[in-house]
């Protein structure tokens, strides 16, 4: 019969493993529990795409960033699986799909008896029965659909503090999310401006108000009158978070003289 063993998603993101590559052991679980659980979409350079159950969109540097590994070490690792009929992959849409096979052998919710298997990826019902603190991180994969590199990424400088255990934890940019705050428009340029104005954060915390003044600016509705336009453009609506995110510099560094 088949054995199972329930683990979290973000079980081999725990500080004591930070800054430490991934062996291929554990760059192979990444893949299946970063997969998508369900059907949906993810967007790809300004453009919808659809992402089958099992299937993940990711660059080949998200992966360096994820496993700790060089670039020619992830790609020979991928041709190994692809040869093996683990995963199969599909570029062409400015990052590569990866999709694993059987999938449903790592996540079905059934044994071969029919007995019904209850993991915390396939289950709504079992979300419910926890706190939102225990259950944001099941929602990393479908929130972020791959982008932990660029959230790092616009940290700046500020990354340097990954080796030391920090910014491990994703539970505060998956709230931001949670909380109607876009990747592009509030939650980027808010980490981006404030990284640059100080390169001693240590924590998500100290961006979220602003991100969700970001996310408050941006959503406010325009003023409706003979001098006032009825709607905002996109391109307002980016320069408003843009904004957030530089007034909350701006305080930064006032502070810090």
């Amino acid at each position: 019969m088949s054995r199972w063993t329930r683990m979290q998603a973000d079980s081999l993101d725990h500080v004591i493993f930070a800054g430490q590559p991934r062996d291929e052991h554990s760059a192979w679980y990444w893949l299946i529990s970063n997969a998508a659980w369900k059907d949906t979409t993810h967007r790809v350079r300004g453009t919808v795409v659809k992402v089958p159950r099992g299937s993940i969109f990711v660059t080949v540097k998200t992966l360096m960033s994820e496993w700790k590994w060089g670039s020619g070490k992830v790609q020979k690792f991928l041709r190994l699986l692809v040869s093996e009929g683990m995963i199969s992959t599909k570029s062409g849409t400015g990052k590569m799909s990866i999709t694993i096979c059987n999938y449903s052998k790592f996540q079905d919710n059934s044994d071969k008896s029919g007995t019904r298997i209850d993991t915390p990826i396939d289950t709504e019902t079992a979300r419910k029965r926890h706190t939102k603190d225990t259950t944001t991180p099941l929602y990393k994969a479908t929130l972020l659909d791959g982008r932990e590199a660029e959230i790092y990424e616009a940290l700046g400088a500020n990354e340097k503090y990954r080796a030391n255990g920090k910014f491990i934890v994703l539970s505060e940019p998956i709230s931001w999310l949670d909380g109607g705050c876009d990747f592009d428009l509030d939650i980027l340029p808010v980490i981006k401006s404030l990284s640059q104005a100080n390169p001693n954060i240590k924590s998500w915390k100290y961006f979220s108000n602003a991100v969700f003044e970001a996310r408050d600016a941006r959503l406010a509705p325009a003023p409706t009158g003979a001098n006032f336009p009825a709607t905002k453009s996109q391109s307002q609506k980016k320069q408003s978070s843009s904004e957030i995110a530089r007034q909350m510099a701006n305080e930064a560094r006032a502070v810090g003289q």
